[in-house]
C-alpha cells in the first residue's frame, strides 16, 4: 500500500494570509510546499464543507471552510477520515477563506 497525499497548487496569482503565490507554486507553506502526507493507503477525493453565510456570523472570518479526506489505511494502519483541523498546513490555507472569498478547485484524475 502506498502513501496518500493532498496536493495544493496555485492555479492563478493568489494571496493567502498576506503571502503571494504565483501560478504553479505550492500553497501549503510560504516556501511553496505542494504536498501534505495523509498516511498509508488510498486517499479519497477531498470534500469541502462551506459554512452558511448570514445570520449572526455574517463576515467570512467565522466561515472558514473545512476539508474532509478519507484514507483507506494499510500496512497495519486503520482507515480514517481526517479534517483540516488535523492537518495544520491545510487549516492554515483555509483560514478566512469564506464561501465567497476563494474558488477551490481540484483535478481528480479518475474523471477526465
Amino acid at each position: 500500500m502506498g502513501d496518500a497525499a493532498l496536493y495544493g497548487v496555485a492555479m492563478m496569482p493568489v494571496s493567502i494570509g498576506g503571502s503571494k503565490y504565483d501560478p504553479g507554486k505550492g500553497v501549503f507553506s510560504q516556501a511553496g510546499l505542494r504536498k501534505v502526507g495523509l498516511g498509508k493507503g488510498v486517499g479519497s477525493t477531498p470534500v469541502i464543507s462551506l459554512k452558511p453565510m448570514g445570520g449572526a456570523q455574517s463576515s467570512t472570518d467565522n466561515n472558514t471552510p473545512d476539508v474532509f479526506i478519507a484514507v483507506s489505511g494499510g500496512g497495519g494502519t486503520a482507515a480514517a477520515v481526517q479534517s483540516a483541523s488535523q492537518i495544520p498546513e491545510v487549516a492554515n490555507v483555509l483560514v478566512g477563506a469564506g464561501p465567497s472569498a476563494n474558488v477551490l478547485h481540484w483535478k481528480d484524475r479518475r474523471v477526465q
